[in-house]
């Protein structure tokens, strides 16, 4: 189970976005929408492209992926709290 901190913006597979702060869905302008209304528009490429524009200038975005052949990839976003 997930227990992120509060410095935690996002976490995400290829698969779907599995979690995701008030701060994210509020930079993003995701409030709520689903991951499945998200990943159904027509400009959705993939989680990880999705999560590359987050504009937070204390934030940080760490993304790994497995080796051939799957590729599979994670992705982390963390910020500093806002007090």
């Amino acid at each position: 189970m997930l227990k992120p901190c509060p410095h935690t913006l996002f976490f995400a597979y290829d698969d779907d976005l599995h979690f995701r702060s008030a701060r994210f869905d509020e930079l993003k302008s995701i409030d709520g929408k689903s991951s499945d209304d998200i990943s159904d528009d027509d400009a959705f490429e993939s989680w990880d492209s999705f999560t590359d524009d987050v504009d937070v200038a204390d934030g940080v975005k760490f993304a790994m992926y497995a080796g051939a052949p799957s590729g599979y990839g994670s992705y982390l976003g963390f910020a500093t709290t806002d007090d």
